[in-house]
């Protein structure tokens, strides 16, 4: 499985521990995401938020290895789907109410 359990205390955290667990990471990252390693030669300093980009589905649907296309999981979402067109909402007339009046 690959995963390491990290002590709740940040003093007891040493270097084999980051280590190893960045080796991990990017490993799983390279499973995921191998045309980040071919192609993206400053991977290495990205932040989170690129990261985030690169491994959204569509941008390894654009631009990952056949391996990577392969690996992903079949879309769930019907929300990323196009709009169906000719498809209109129905609108029903709604009955008035008539408010009593108070006598003077």
């Amino acid at each position: 499985d690959g995963l390491t359990e990290f002590p709740l205390d940040v003093s007891e955290y040493d270097s084999k521990m980051f280590n190893s667990s960045f080796q991990s990471g990017t490993e799983n990252l390279k499973k995921r995401a191998e045309y980040i390693f071919q192609t993206r030669p400053k991977h290495d300093t990205w932040s989170v938020s690129t990261w985030s980009l690169q491994l959204s589905r569509s941008m390894i649907l654009q631009h990952g290895t056949e391996q990577d296309k392969s690996n992903l999981p079949a879309a769930t979402s019907h929300h990323n789907n196009p709009r169906k067109q000719g498809l209109k909402r129905k609108v029903t007339k709604r009955a008035t109410t008539k408010v009593a009046r108070r006598k003077r």
